[in-house]
């Protein structure tokens, strides 16, 4: 048996872990609220780097 964790196979069942201890401490509306705050902060981190990083093409020179 490996060690290794696979992200695939445990994320799911670690954000039902945290949105079912979040709705059991502050109730549910917090849960889902905080559920897709922390979602779209996680997309927001993601694309960030992406775009810090991109470079236009080069334009061409205008014509005359």
């Amino acid at each position: 048996m490996s060690a290794r964790c696979d992200g695939h196979s445990s994320g799911p069942a670690v954000g039902n872990a945290e949105a079912g201890l979040v709705e059991a401490l502050f109730g549910l509306r917090t849960s889902i609220i905080s559920g897709g705050v922390l979602f779209v902060a996680a997309c927001v981190s993601l694309a960030l780097p992406r775009s810090r990083r991109y470079q236009a093409p080069p334009r061409a020179a205008p014509p005359g």
